[in-house]
């Protein structure tokens, strides 16, 4: 039987190495973004470095940078009215290697006076080569263009909104996850 410190010593042997590198991570904050979304991948972004590590140190075993964007820095009100701080602004670092594009409640298909702002970012750091992900946020990466010619799925609600504003997006709410190039 081995002791406390034993045991301990023996999980740090089994403990894998962290990557020097960590990967940026951009979370858009759009007009009324379901803090759920924000927060919950963050925290499972976070997560994932401990569970690789096998340690408790989340800060120590972070596998990734993670900024909340917004177009100008200052908070954004999420859905529930609740402040979401924006760590960044949109445009001041091309460093971002995945962007993550929460979901919204009602986006409107009309552009938000943000949505240029969003739709450069977008496009600027699919074209550098970063992997970006929709949850239900296939509204704002249409209207940044980048589903043109794509699949994409989301909410069963906005399937009237894709048929009418983006007809050029093969929307499929049934499906649960959709991966079609980055």
């Amino acid at each position: 039987m081995l002791g406390v410190d034993a045991k301990r010593q023996k999980l740090d042997m089994k403990r894998l190495p962290i990557p020097q590198r960590r990967i940026a991570v951009a979370i858009l904050l759009p007009r009324r973004v379901l803090a759920s979304y924000v927060f919950l991948t963050q925290e499972m972004l976070l997560l994932a470095g401990t569970m690789k590590a096998r340690s408790r140190d989340v800060a120590g075993s972070r596998l990734f940078d993670i900024d909340f964007l917004s177009p100008d820095g200052e908070p954004v009100e999420s859905f529930g009215a609740s402040p979401i701080r924006a760590t960044g602004r949109l445009g001041t670092t091309s460093r971002h290697e995945v962007v993550i594009v929460p979901g919204q409640f009602a986006p409107e298909p009309a552009g938000e006076e943000e949505d240029p702002a969003f739709g450069a970012f977008l496009r600027e750091r699919f074209a550098a080569g970063a992997t970006v992900v929709g949850l239900n946020g296939a509204v704002l990466l249409a209207k940044a263009g980048l589903l043109d010619g794509r699949s994409a799925t989301g909410l069963s609600g906005e399937k009237a909104l894709f048929a009418q504003h983006f007809p050029a997006v093969r929307y499929t709410p049934a499906k649960r996850l959709v991966v079609d190039e980055r």
